[in-house]
């Protein structure tokens, strides 16, 4: 009887042994996974919203909003967030994604039409992208191929919005810098590069300043704006007042490479 007792207890200790080890290495690999998601997470974290501009005249420079602010509260938004810049342009909101990836890099699609087109009009849209993570991130921009003749008929440029490192809001100065090309025309069959590495869009990363208004350290996002024009070429003379949808609008953010000492 007391051998049996001896066994049975020995064995109860074994299985309680085994279940340790297991439950130990299950929760290992749990917590190795879980960090690997984490690092995942901060190479590429970055949102991006997608706006198109209200242009009366199509001329390339948008309505301005009204001082009363009933276009902003009924058409548009708001958009405040020194020490960025205050948005006097009416833009309405199109769709935002996601830039997410364990990388070097990352792509969002968005999809571009502009309706009735006529010679020499432009259409504005802005890109508003916000660096979550701490590292430098370098923009690319292209539309993806398409045998679509309609699309010679066009041609387009991005610039970027730069900002001085004004104390208050008032100070703030706006400024645009264009891609090096300028204006680029579509070719059928082909992508057609916007904007590379050579044009040196940088999105800077998420950091911490001390607010300049009340002293108070911040952890600050990056950000980033752009502007991407497309304009009818002025002796097109088919294709008027049609809809003509783009092929996908592509912008990849990068993390910038450590420079060489």
């Amino acid at each position: 009887m007391k051998k049996h007792k001896v066994i049975l207890l020995f064995s109860s200790l074994i299985f309680a042994f085994l279940i340790c080890v297991s439950s130990s290495y299950a929760w290992y690999i749990i917590y190795k996974d879980i960090n690997n998601i984490q690092l995942q997470i901060l190479q590429i974290d970055s949102q991006i919203s997608l706006y198109q501009a209200l242009d009366d005249n199509a001329n390339g420079a948008p309505n301005k909003l009204d001082e009363d602010n009933t276009f902003k509260k009924d058409n548009s938004y708001v958009e405040y967030n020194y020490p960025y810049y205050i948005e006097d342009n009416a833009f309405a909101y199109v769709d935002t994604k996601y830039a997410l990836s364990s990388d070097s890099s990352a792509n969002t699609l968005f999809d571009i039409s502009v309706d009735n087109a006529c010679p020499s009009q432009i259409f504005t849209f802005k890109y508003e992208i916000i660096n979550y993570c701490g590292m430098n991130n370098v923009i690319n921009f292209d539309f993806l191929s398409s045998d679509d003749a309609r699309l010679s008929c066009f041609e387009v440029r991005m610039m970027k919005i730069n900002v001085n490192d004004a104390t208050t809001i008032n100070d703030i100065v706006k400024s645009y810098t264009y891609n090096n090309n300028e204006w680029k025309s579509f070719v059928s069959g082909e992508a057609l590069s916007v904007v590379s590495d050579e044009d040196n869009f940088n999105i800077p990363p998420t950091s911490k300043v001390i607010n300049k208004k009340n002293n108070v350290l911040e952890i600050r996002s990056g950000r980033c704006d752009l502007w991407l024009q497309i304009k009818m070429k002025d002796d097109v003379t088919q294709y008027e007042n049609e809809t003509i949808s783009f092929p996908y609008a592509r912008l990849t953010l990068k993390i910038e490479a450590p420079t060489q000492e």
